[in-house]
């Protein structure tokens, strides 16, 4: 029952956001205007010292030690490609970009994203960061992530939330999905 009446909430939040949509559709001759922007990295970052690179690098030597007497080159290559790949992006720092919000969309990583391309949205925390994610209706890409600063969560979700509707989780988040998406956060918590 209270499925039922979760996904009928969410569906009747669709079709308000719906009509917003299609009311500031009517008004495309209105020019645009900026209602809220911040600055943030590109993506979350976690730095590794030297140590936890050395360390990396010597268990990566066993696995592929003992992969060498298998004969597994192509998994070998595909090990070292990995960590290769994986010391550059917690060794180097994001840049720092501008996102906008605006009256008739939203402008992330210089893409322009209109209100009827995004479907809901929702933030998590994930390590030191909190993550806005937005769901969007494109083939591709089909969610977007923004890192936002702490200092500007309440006003993005703010401004936000008049254009799109917030995603509520219908169950509870598995252990998975919280180490890749980071931990959800309830609306209520951020107003």
């Amino acid at each position: 029952m209270n499925d039922k009446i979760n996904e009928l909430e969410l569906e009747l939040k669709r079709l308000k956001s719906k009509i917003k949509k299609d009311n500031t559709a009517k008004e495309l001759n209105v020019p645009e205007k900026d209602i809220y922007r911040w600055h943030a990295p590109s993506r979350t970052f976690s730095y590794w010292s030297s140590k936890v690179v050395i360390t990396v690098i010597l268990w990566v030597s066993l696995l592929i030690l003992g992969l060498f007497f298998l004969k597994e080159y192509p998994l070998i290559f595909t090990i070292i490609v990995i960590t290769i790949v994986s010391i550059f992006l917690y060794r180097i720092k994001p840049s720092i970009i501008e996102h906008r919000i605006t009256n008739k969309g939203i402008y992330a990583f210089n893409r322009f994203l209109a209100w009827d391309d995004i479907d809901t949205f929702y933030l998590a925390h994930k390590g030191d960061t909190t993550i806005v994610y937005l769901d969007l209706n494109l083939i591709y890409p089909q969610r977007l992530y923004l890192v936002i600063p702490d200092k500007d969560i309440k006003n993005v979700v703010t401004n936000l939330k008049d254009f799109v509707v917030y995603l509520t989780l219908k169950k509870k988040q598995s252990y998975f999905s919280k180490l890749t998406d980071g931990e959800y956060i309830p609306l209520n918590e951020l107003l």
